[in-house]
C-alpha cells in the first residue's frame, strides 16, 4: 500500500493532493506544517477514512515546537 505525504501549508492544499491522487491507499496530513497552527476540520477532507495524521516535532524534522501536551491536543 502506498502512503503519499506532502508539506502543504493549508488543508485546501491537502485536499487538492488527495483529489489528484485518488489511487493512493493512504495520505499523510502533516499538521505540524499547516500555516494556521492547530488543524482545522480534518473531517472536511476527501477520503478521510484513508488519512494518517502526524504532528512531527522539530527534532524529528517537523515543524512542531510546543509542549508534549500541546502536541497530543493537536492530534486529538
Amino acid at each position: 500500500m502506498l502512503c503519499v505525504t506532502g508539506a502543504e501549508p493549508s488543508l485546501a492544499g491537502v485536499a487538492r493532493r488527495i483529489e489528484a491522487l485518488p489511487e493512493a491507499g493512504l495520505h499523510e496530513v502533516r499538521v505540524d506544517l499547516l500555516e494556521q497552527g492547530a488543524p482545522g476540520d480534518l473531517a472536511a477532507l476527501p477520503a478521510r477514512e484513508r488519512l494518517v495524521v502526524t504532528c512531527r516535532r522539530d527534532e524529528e524534522g517537523g515543524g512542531f515546537r510546543g509542549t508534549d501536551e500541546a502536541q497530543v491536543a493537536w492530534l486529538r
